[in-house]
């Protein structure tokens, strides 16, 4: 049974759902504290809110248990880890992919898709246009590139580029074959990513 099962359970059961402090207004309605919450493990058990109950001082409390969930909670939490990990990996290839890169000659050229767009556009244009030079302007500033520096920068942000499509692909075979959520909880989200 689900935690959300468990809950409506209860609600219908007519125990009060707590907010914050509770409420305290007029009528029949009691200002209920929150008890302690017990430690649990987090990958296979869940906290169940119980009915309140009121203390050796007649102040109502919310109290809980822990509940050790089904084979079936546990699997769709750890096809939930799986896409949460899968969205980060994508997330970490944008970055790297739009971080830029290092040419051999030391200056920083941009990597966003805006980038990706410009070089491709001079590489394909330049020599139609009859070009031996091009000014441009990288992350380190402005820079004069001949036809050929324009294929080999050209050449180097591709490679960055699908390096860092190769590393999502990985991590997200790596993340698909995660068997238990102990290894997703462990996973590393931050390896083997171009620099």
């Amino acid at each position: 049974m689900s935690m959300e099962d468990v809950v409506a359970e209860e609600q219908a059961a007519g125990v009060i759902a707590v907010i914050g402090d509770g409420y305290q207004g007029h009528g029949p309605y009691r200002t209920v504290g929150q008890g302690e919450q017990p430690l649990h493990d987090p990958l296979t058990e869940f906290i169940v809110p119980l009915a309140p109950e009121a203390d050796e001082d007649g102040n109502w409390v919310q109290g809980y248990e822990v509940r050790s969930m089904s084979a079936g909670d546990i699997e769709q939490a750890l096809q939930a880890d799986k896409a949460r990990l899968m969205a980060a990996a994508t997330a970490r290839r944008r970055a790297a992919e739009a971080g830029g890169l290092t040419l051999a000659d030391g200056k920083r050229l941009g990597t966003s898709i805006e980038d990706q767009n410009r070089i491709t556009g001079l590489v394909a244009n330049a020599e139609i246009a009859g070009l031996v030079s091009l000014d441009f302007k990288s992350e380190s500033g402005w820079i004069t590139l001949s036809v050929g520096d324009l294929h080999t920068a050209a050449a180097a942000m591709v490679t960055h580029v699908q390096a860092c499509f190769s590393a999502e692909r990985k991590h997200h075979e790596a993340i698909a074959a995660l068997q238990n959520r102990a290894d997703a909880a462990r996973y590393d989200i931050e390896a083997g990513w171009p620099i």
